[in-house]
């Protein structure tokens, strides 16, 4: 209708128009009271529900790490203790570790030599006294047959 109106007054025709409020519309009175009670207690709800879970995950990773960590700590002194219970042996010049072919550490691929010391596990295979101790330490199996040190020495 306004461009209908436009036309008219540029073609010279007079033309009487009255503008009346019809309807006064207020962003305050059309918000519902209860709608935004209901969303700002939906909103609390849903905070309060994520936080819960927020707390209730970082507690339940913190007891597992430390639950991981003292695990860690106790089969690292079982290992320790194990070794003390295992044989070592000093190479001397007519063992069969230095004779022909010779054998090698298995864990290092250096042959054996006179006046090393091997530690002999109860599995028979034999590696050097500084190569073995760290691996048994950290890993608690053979490396050859992986036969765990600790079950057998009954730590487990």
């Amino acid at each position: 209708k306004g461009e209908q109106l436009a036309a008219l007054a540029d073609n010279g025709t007079r033309v009487l128009t009255e503008v009346t409020v019809a309807h006064h519309c207020s962003m305050r009175n059309s918000i519902n009271r209860t709608s935004v009670l209901f969303v700002s207690i939906s909103f609390v709800v849903l905070l309060l529900i994520s936080l819960s879970w927020l707390i209730f995950y970082y507690v339940q990773r913190f007891r597992y790490i430390h639950a991981k960590d003292r695990l860690s700590r106790r089969l690292c002194s079982a290992a320790k203790k194990a070794l003390s219970k295992i044989p070592t042996k000093h190479i001397k010049l007519g063992d069969k570790e230095v004779q022909g072919d010779g054998e090698c550490c298995a864990i290092c691929i250096e042959p054996y030599r006179t006046s090393e010391v091997v530690r002999i596990l109860p599995c028979r295979h034999e590696f050097h006294r500084g190569c073995i101790d760290p691996w048994l330490v950290e890993h608690r199996t053979c490396p050859m047959c992986k036969m765990d040190i600790l079950k057998h020495y009954g730590f487990v």
